[in-house]
Parts: structure tokens; sequence; C-alpha cells
């Protein structure tokens, strides 16, 4: 069973990619849902924790995004367009500035992926799809009890309490 991220007040929480994915939306409809609870770790009011997966879960979908809608290209297409015309990386400015913006957050805490941190990864890795499994491996190994996320995913473990938009 899940809370409501608007319900979550305070404590330290694990923030999934698709939070900050969602806030960064033109209009997906959990956009305004996200940003507020976004809000609150600008304020202060909660403290967050991510990992480098997340950032880069993050900085690839928006860069996705972004190429698909300025060169009318299927997201699923831009990849290989990337590595054929690889000089559209320079005109794309919003994935940068999201990863910048979110680095700046002073009580959001990027947390390193050790070895041991792997290790549990792997022990999840037959309920999870392994990023997933490397995000509540950091739960687990940071004791973070609370995770920010729209991936039912992760109601296949027992680890945490799940807040979705």
């Amino acid at each position: 069973m899940f809370q409501r991220l608007v319900n979550f007040t305070s404590g330290e929480i694990f923030i999934d990619s698709n939070i900050f994915i969602y806030s960064n939306s033109h209009s997906h409809p959990l956009k305004e849902k996200t940003k507020n609870f976004l809000f609150k770790l600008m304020k202060m009011e909660i403290n967050g924790i991510i990992n480098g997966i997340v950032l880069d879960e993050i900085y690839h979908k928006i860069l996705i995004m972004e190429i698909s809608e300025k060169y009318n290209i299927a997201p699923l297409d831009v990849p290989s367009y990337i590595k054929n015309k690889s000089e559209v990386l320079q005109e794309v400015n919003t994935p940068r500035k999201t990863i910048e913006d979110i680095m700046a957050f002073n009580n959001l805490k990027i947390a390193n992926i050790a070895p041991e941190t792997l290790q549990i990864a792997l022990s999840f890795s037959s309920k999870l799809l392994f990023s997933d499994a490397i995000h509540a491996a950091t739960c687990k190994e940071y004791k973070i009890t609370n995770i920010a996320t729209n991936d039912k995913d992760f109601e296949n473990l027992d680890l945490f309490k799940i807040w979705k938009p």
C-alpha cells in the first residue's frame, strides 16, 4: 500500500527520478503535485536523498524529450539520431540545467553507490530492474524508510513506505 506524496511533511525520503521528470515536463498530469513536493524540499521542510543513477535517469529522459520535441523525432529514435548527429547535444540545455538545479538543493544528499550497495542491489534484482534495485539498496544502506515514486515496482519489496504523487 502507498501514501499520497502531498501528505509527506517531514523527514528523509529517497526521491525517484520520475518525480523530477514529471515536475519538469510541459504537460504531465502529475506536474503540479510533484512540483509542490519538490518545493517542500527547496524550502528545506523535508530532506531528500538520491544517487547517481537517479541523476542519469533524469538527464537521459529529459534529453530524449527535448530532442524529440525540438526535431519532431519519435522518442525511440532519438538515441540513434544523437549517435549520427552528436552536435545536437550542444543545442539542448534543459537536461544540464535540470541537473544543476537539483544539485543546488542544500538538503538533497547524493548517495554514493559503493560495492556493498551493488551487492545489496543484486539481492533485489529478482524483483526489480537493476536501476530500481540500486535505488532500493541505497535506501537500505542509508536506512531510508520512505521513497517518493510513481513506480509501482517498488511495491514488490517490503522495505519502505511508498509515497506517490
